[in-house]
């Protein structure tokens, strides 16, 4: 077997297909190289119990999707979203759409490095700002919803402001990297940024595949981030992310696709959390409001509180901080 450094040789040559280093990462090394590795949901299959507690129990607070819960929602009309690494606010579009059709008010900004503010640099700070200012530009306490980075990002925040929320949804975020594995993902991203074959038009296809043309056109669509993981592994490792679930005084709804390798650790979550509630979403992957976008939304519904006369509105990303 050649020593790891020739095939990272042969590979930056162009031998080596990325794809087969998507299948050395996932197998060999334990981690996801791309977002379109994992992201999709993996055809028809029956719920498995294992997934969902230990030993086939479900944790405490685990509830499928569909479950109605009526009576736990935080019955505000102002939400806002916070998008996955490398994507934008467009891959929100879907629950845009749906929720302001229910008379929902919806802000969907980008965070620094990405969409429309690729130029600037990811930082802590810069992404609690953006959230800030969404926060700040609502009526009333809004619901926060972060998937994946969003999710890292909504909880350390929610944590830092108890009294500016209504409620939270973490989507897809519910992992503790060690250090290890966070310098080991890092390094394995920032490699394929550079690697030959990896290119945008190549991601968006394989995503596309997983999920639908228009799932790639919104998780896309306001361009694929470049050069922000290494920062953001870094961030995200040294955050105390059950420090931070424990600290947050309003109801959370932790949101994980069946299929998603980040739910590793939901029960932690779900036990650090002073009302948390889970919700598996069936067959979904890690971007799991791409995977299954109407479940998703409803979802969101319940954990703002259902509105009694819906009012039709324009579907848009219009009213976003840092839009």
């Amino acid at each position: 077997m050649a020593a790891p450094t020739d095939v990272v040789s042969v590979a930056a040559r162009g031998i080596m297909p990325t794809r087969a280093w998507d299948l050395l990462a996932g197998r060999v090394l334990r981690v996801y190289s791309s977002m379109d590795r994992f992201t999709g949901h993996r055809g028809p299959r029956g719920p498995r119990t294992e997934d969902r507690g230990v030993a086939g129990r479900p944790p405490a607070g685990y509830s499928p999707c569909g479950t109605t819960d009526r009576g736990r929602g935080a019955m505000t009309t102002s939400i806002v979203l916070i998008h996955a690494i490398r994507s934008s606010r467009t891959m929100w579009q879907g629950q845009v759409r749906r929720l302001r059709e229910h008379g929902y008010r919806v802000i969907a900004p980008d965070l620094p490095g990405h969409g429309l503010r690729r130029g600037e640099t990811f930082s802590l700070h810069g992404a609690l700002e953006t959230i800030d200012e969404a926060v700040a530009a609502c009526e009333e306490p809004p619901l926060l919803v972060g998937l994946s980075l969003g999710g890292y990002m909504t909880l350390h925040w929610a944590a830092q402001n108890p009294q500016r929320l209504a409620a939270v949804v973490a989507a897809d975020c519910t992992i503790v990297p060690g250090p290890a594995s966070v310098r080991l993902y890092g390094l394995w991203m920032s490699m394929k940024d550079w690697m030959p074959g990896d290119t945008d038009s190549r991601v968006a296809r394989a995503f596309a595949r997983r999920h639908t043309r228009k799932a790639a056109r919104r998780y896309y669509g306001g361009g694929r981030a470049r050069g922000v993981v290494p920062t953001v592994v870094r961030t995200i490792g040294a955050l105390d992310l059950l420090a931070d679930v424990a600290s947050i005084e309003v109801p959370i709804t932790f949101v994980n696709g069946e299929h998603d390798p980040f739910r590793r650790h939901e029960a932690q979550f779900l036990e650090a959390s002073r009302d948390g509630k889970l919700v598996v979403l069936h067959d979904a992957g890690h971007i799991a409001n791409l995977s299954r976008p109407k479940r998703f939304a409803k979802v969101l519904r319940r954990a703002a509180g259902p509105r009694s006369s819906p009012s039709r509105v324009r579907a848009g990303m219009g009213d976003g901080a840092r839009a």
